[in-house]
């Protein structure tokens, strides 16, 4: 993530107030002293949040009121005060930055951070909120992950689990807060990471009990929710049974056997999909019977399609889910920045003609070849709002373009935008969803092939409530577009939550009639790049949100009924819409029919 230069020189009057404060927490420093000894491994202070007076307050007073402040009744004795004036747009434009780390992380390593926040006002909700992120201190700002959370009004502790997935020497790292979603007034205190090194399982950590408004089995959402799905996603069939004159034939056996949803119910594909072990084999199985929508690979950068064995991985997985009969959808053919695109493609910065003919070519290249695959959706385009670098040298009319070509080489997929942080966040994505809005208006007014509209959905700890979503979704379907959560999970360690959350937002959204299809992305622990998100565990034992997907999907959303015909030879049911199996069986013999199910009523004719 960026965060702004000024950030690095603090306003003098600050300046002044903080170097009188040069002191540690000596209160904190013996509390996590105890807070390391009960941690599994060997916890060493990674980000040392004692050193408060080395924090990096806000530096656009215009913005904001920032300083140390004296706490009572908590572990420490100093904390950050901060009162954001007025909302900004982006978020980090007001950021709180933490010391950097004073010890080397290496790959693999597993890191917990231990932080105390409240909110002590808010102009529009009775909890504040902020992102984070484990970030380098410098460009391009990547890092280990982020999370987001809804303080209250008293003192809460937190954790946050981090998994490193490159060597990092000290000073490299940092914790940033964004801070700008919301007028607000935050107080934070007591921040320390910890590094607990490489072999340290996750679920033996402390973590945060997590609860969101609507969790409750009471909660008045349910109902109406309920009537929509009902409404929505079922339709009448009729099997009529007759005697080869036509004749009625009453108590015929009738068996329907709902085959495959109409609704599309998904997952990313990884590379286990090609392994050929037994792992391998549970994977690929696993994800038949799941699923019946993929998400297949195309990244074009260095790491991804200009790798020739990446390259031929991305094909071999679109082959084999185009053999499986799956829905498709590629993701993605432009990342319109220079750190998600191939590293030499930077050369051409100030060659504007050049970069668009490269790009155009490799578009081109890449839906010429995954045509015959005949997939259901592109992602022509991701994560406009924070990825732009390039299409802010070639204007956005390049952007218009990039999905006229795409509809051009290939007619038959919708040509789809896929964005972050509309639905995640706890709702809390005002700005992000104007953005979004913006530009999906400024590419319909433009003339470009638009065909669906994707929300990417990587749930934390700020769980967006169940009525929230729906009203979220409420918006974009004014466009007039089917709407995907493209890639959802649900990063955090309470499991029980976990479980309840992908219930109800799975509920949510499969009753909304704007709405097509949700896409997990990933669902094995071994495989998925939040591990903790993942429906089965390494060993393929399954966790409480991996059950309660297969007591949806696979259960509840499932139409397999049985019964006779009546007297005038008919047997009706109601049943999820999709392709079905009708075993019919009257006078010693046996026939089995297809059929689907879908909005209009409909009616079978089996003759014996």
């Amino acid at each position: 993530m960026k965060r702004l230069l000024t950030l690095l020189a603090l306003g003098t009057a600050l300046s002044v107030n903080l170097s009188a404060q040069q002191e540690s927490d000596p209160h904190w420093k013996i509390h996590a002293l105890e807070e390391a000894k009960a941690l599994p491994g060997t916890a060493t202070v990674t980000i040392d949040g004692t050193l408060i007076h080395q924090f990096q307050p806000p530096a656009n007073h215009a913005l904001t009121n920032a300083k140390l402040i004296n706490v009572s009744g908590q572990p420490f004795s100093k904390a950050f005060h901060i009162e954001i004036l007025q909302p900004t747009h982006p978020a980090y434009l007001v950021q709180l930055i933490s010391p950097t780390t004073c010890a080397p992380i290496q790959k693999g390593d597993n890191l917990l951070l231990v932080y105390y926040v409240r909110c002590t006002e808010s102009k529009r909700r009775d909890q504040g909120h902020f992102a984070a992120y484990l970030q380098l201190s410098h460009e391009p700002w990547s890092g280990f992950g982020g999370f987001s959370g809804s303080p209250g009004r008293q003192w809460q502790k937190y954790y946050q689990y981090f998994l490193a997935d490159e060597n990092r020497p000290p000073g490299e790292m940092e914790i940033a807060f964004h801070l700008g979603q919301e007028s607000q007034t935050l107080e934070f205190g007591g921040l320390e990471l910890f590094n607990l090194g490489p072999n340290v399982e996750p679920s033996q950590l402390p973590h945060n009990i997590i609860t969101y408004a609507g969790q409750e089995p009471d909660a008045t959402w349910r109902k109406a929710a309920q009537e929509r799905i009902e409404r929505l996603r079922k339709g009448d069939l009729e099997i009529r049974v007759t005697t080869a004159n036509g004749a009625p034939v009453p108590g015929a056996a009738v068996h329907v056997r709902m085959l495959r949803h109409a609704y599309q119910f998904g997952t990313f594909l990884e590379g286990a999909t090609l392994w050929d072990n037994s792992d391998g084999a549970t994977y690929r199985n696993t994800t038949k019977k799941l699923f019946n929508r993929v998400t297949v690979p195309l990244y074009w950068a260095d790491w991804g399609w200009d790798n020739p064995e990446i390259r031929q991985q991305y094909w071999k997985l679109a082959r084999w889910a185009h053999e499986q009969g799956f829905h498709i959808r590629g993701h993605n053919l432009v990342w319109p920045s220079w750190h998600n695109t191939p590293s030499w493609l930077r050369q051409f910065e100030k060659d504007p003609r050049r970069l668009q003919n490269i790009i155009h070519a490799s578009v081109a290249e890449r839906v010429a070849l995954f045509r015959q695959f005949e997939f259901d959706d592109y992602d022509v385009v991701n994560e406009l709002r924070e990825n732009h670098e390039i299409y802010d040298i070639l204007g956005f009319s390049e952007v218009v373009e990039w999905f006229r070509l795409t509809h051009l080489l290939d007619p038959r997929p919708k040509a789809g935008i896929n964005e972050y942080d509309i639905i995640a966040g706890g709702g809390y994505t005002e700005t992000e969803q104007a953005t979004y809005e913006k530009h999906i208006r400024a590419l319909l007014d433009q003339g470009a092939p638009l065909g669906v509209i994707g929300m990417q959905c990587h749930m934390g700890e700020s769980l967006t409530p169940p009525e929230q979503v729906l009203a979220i979704l409420d918006r974009f379907a004014k466009f007039g577009l089917p709407l995907q959560a493209t890639e959802f999970d649900i990063d955090i360690a309470d499991e029980k939550t976990q479980g309840d959350y992908m219930r109800d937002f799975l509920t949510a959204f499969f009753s909304h009639p704007a709405t097509e299809a949700i896409t997990q992305w990933g669902f094995w622990q071994s495989q998925h790049w939040k591990p903790r998100a993942a429906l089965f565990r390494k060993d393929w034992s399954v966790k409480p949100n991996g059950q309660a997907y297969l007591d949806l999907v696979l259960k509840e959303w499932w139409t397999d009924v049985s019964g006779q015909t009546g007297p005038d030879g008919i047997y009706r049911v109601r049943g999820f819409c999709g392709d079905y199996a009708i075993d019919v069986s009257a006078n010693g013999t046996s026939h089995t029919y297809p059929a689907k199910i879908g909005h209009e009523s409909t009616t079978l004719k089996a003759a014996f």
